[in-house]
């Protein structure tokens, strides 16, 4: 059974280490293409909403929302472990009721690897849309929003 909880570095750095360890390797690959350090983006003082989701009592994810605005809004994102497919149906139901909550901030967006298949399905089923792409040292990206309001 899927269990988010707020992420605090101080309680869960044990957990966002194995996370990191055993990233699916789309998620690694998206990670080296764009931070140089993940910790550090992810301890950012604009990183306001942060989960850390538990399946069985194993790590499985870390997702949230960078408010620090951006023209197209703020920035949601989302990485995990191979083991997040066990615990999939759940995490959308969830996932959408996060997303409606971070609705009232704005709109929300991201880009996402073309060949990271779980997530831009993940991404249409909460309600992305689907924006522009653009190749960066052959790697091909797709940017997405979410629609923000009420």
């Amino acid at each position: 059974m899927l269990i988010i909880k707020p992420f605090t570095w101080k309680e869960n750095k044990k957990d966002y280490k194995y996370i990191l360890k055993h990233l699916r390797k789309i998620d690694k690959l998206e990670i080296e293409l764009s931070y140089s350090d993940v910790g550090s983006w992810i301890q950012d003082k604009h990183q306001r909403y942060r989960y850390i989701g538990y399946n069985d009592g194993i790590p499985v994810l870390l997702y949230g929302l960078y408010t620090k605005r951006h023209e197209w809004g703020n920035i949601i994102w989302c990485i995990g472990t191979d083991d997040i497919k066990k615990c999939a149906y759940s995490f959308v139901r969830k996932s959408k009721g996060q997303l409606k909550e971070w609705k009232k901030y704005g709109d929300m967006w991201n880009f996402v690897l073309s060949e990271n298949t779980e997530s831009i399905r993940w991404l249409t089923t909460v309600g992305a849309c689907w924006k522009e792409s653009v190749s960066i040292n052959h790697h091909h990206w797709v940017r997405f929003s979410i629609k923000g309001g009420k």
